[in-house]
């Protein structure tokens, strides 16, 4: 398993209210709710990743989605090591 950190941005939330995906920024989960794993994917920016996302079955099922940039600048420094 491979750790990144998060770029310090609020990054965005999906979740599926009466069928359809409703995006919004933050908040985050709290820490009751578990982390039920996580993917790496890569996009030009939200809008490319939020679209993606969509098609999750996460969503169907009442769960959440969130979506959060890599910090560019130290993960190209530890790729470079």
């Amino acid at each position: 398993m491979a750790s990144h950190k998060l770029a310090d941005e609020p990054g965005k939330v999906l979740r599926s209210n009466s069928g359809k995906v409703v995006v919004s920024d933050g908040p985050y989960s709290e820490t009751k709710e578990w982390l039920g794993g996580s993917y790496l994917i890569e996009a030009p920016n939200y809008k490319a990743a939020v679209e993606v996302s969509r098609g999750c079955p996460t969503l169907e099922h009442g769960g959440t989605i969130e979506l959060r940039e890599l910090d560019a600048r130290v993960n190209a420094a530890s790729a470079n090591k």
